[in-house]
């Protein structure tokens, strides 16, 4: 018998769309590219109202995006 193997997948849409007003998430580059952050925040902030802040400022590897509505 052999073991299934699943696969989990993040979905960036939804794990912004989760996140508490004033909250902040730290997304490593390896799971998303910054541009990608910043599309995704753009998209929704266009299409559905939702408000964020992207900052790479002063990380090598990382960005943090921060809730604002």
């Amino acid at each position: 018998m052999t073991q299934a193997k699943f696969k989990t997948k993040i979905l960036l849409k939804d794990s912004l769309r989760e996140m508490p007003i004033g909250s902040k998430l730290t997304i490593k580059s390896r799971q998303f590219k910054a541009s990608v952050v910043r599309t995704t925040t753009t998209d929704l902030k266009c299409k559905e109202g939702y408000l964020f802040d992207v900052s790479d400022r002063g990380m090598i590897d990382e960005v943090v995006v921060t809730r604002i509505k």
